[in-house]
């Protein structure tokens, strides 16, 4: 849940089959008015693993420049739950 000044979210996570994940979302903007307006949105995103990223990162002729720990510059931690892939063509 996301409470903002102007916008408020709830965001809810379903696990699906292997590294499928859906995303459902309620959010309320709030108009000049004070009053607010509710939009959904719902979409889906799919994870790979290291390996399955390089091999098609190979696999179209790219290659592997860096990979950093979420929306930084920093190198993959531990518990990095998203990663950056930064590749050019070979």
């Amino acid at each position: 849940m996301y409470d903002l000044d102007d916008i408020y979210c709830v965001w809810q996570n379903t696990p699906g089959e292997g590294y499928l994940t859906g995303m459902d979302l309620d959010i309320f903007v709030q108009d000049e008015d004070g009053a607010y307006t509710r939009m959904e949105d719902h979409f889906a995103e799919r994870g790979y693993t290291h390996e399955q990223i390089t091999a098609s990162l190979e696999k179209h002729g790219l290659r592997l420049c860096a990979v950093y720990h979420a929306d930084s510059f920093e190198p993959p931690r531990e518990d990095s739950q998203r990663l950056i892939y930064v590749a050019k063509h070979a």
